[in-house]
Formats: C-alpha cells, structure tokens, sequence
C-alpha cells in the first residue's frame, strides 16, 4: 500500500456466476416447453408436458405443435418420426405419417394429405417469450 496511499483497505469479492434471466410466465393454463435454441430448423419433436404430449416444429421463424396423437384414433404419432419419407430438398420433414395406420399430415399445417376426409392434426396453442417456448394444451 506504500505505492497507493490513497487505497486503505483491500477486499476479497465473493465469485459470483452469472444467473440465467427470469422468463416472464405468461399466465394460467400455460406450461413451458423448450428452449428455442434446442429446437433444430426442420426437426420434429416430442415434448412432454404434464399431462399430453405434443409435436413441435420449427421452420425457420415460424413454431408449430400439435397433440402427438392421430386424430383417427388418438394413438401417438411419434413413432412416425423415424420414417424417410415425406422430407422436402433441403431434408426438412414436411409430413409425419401414423405409424399405426398410414395416415399422413402436413407438419406445417395439420392437414391430412391421403384421406381428404380425414381430421387434421389438433393444434396446440404456443407463444414465445425471451428465448422459451410456452404451450396451452
């Protein structure tokens, strides 16, 4: 301290980690899926919720989810996830087809594409807020 006489006392701060930012809940009836970053363009996937289960996609800007379940007869969808077919040129999936009963959906619109009057994929409402995505099952 001789070389700094104008510094009297010198103390130890305590190591502090940078905290992760609050998400703003948006409200009852709300539950919090993923974060977008673990959400790869192009890709569909299951997220568990507390009581259903749901397809999200996401397509560049634009999110998508829906109930994972064939409106046929309400049996998981996701299992069609590991079928080649229905991938557009630049490998993103562009169809999800019931592993149960063949049925195929648009994942970006819901519409079934083989059975014209088949029902179409239930939607799940769904908002973003700083980072997270948030559902309404």
């Amino acid at each position: 301290l001789k070389q700094a006489p104008e510094i009297s006392k010198v103390v130890l701060a305590e190591e502090t980690k940078p905290q992760k930012p609050i998400i703003e809940h948006p409200g009852e009836g709300w539950e919090r899926g993923p974060d977008l970053a673990d959400l790869p363009d192009g890709v569909v996937l299951r997220f568990d919720l507390s009581q259903e289960s749901v397809l999200i996609r996401r397509n560049g800007d634009v999110l998508k989810a829906f109930y994972n379940r064939c409106p046929h007869r309400r049996f998981a969808l996701d299992g069609g996830l590991h079928d080649a077919e229905g991938c557009d040129g630049d490998g993103k999936r562009k169809e999800i087809t019931c592993p149960w009963h063949g049925w195929t959906f648009d994942v970006d619109t819901g519409e079934c594409l083989n059975n014209k009057t088949g029902s179409p994929l239930v939607p799940v409402p769904l908002i973003e807020r700083q980072g997270a995505l948030w559902l309404r099952p």
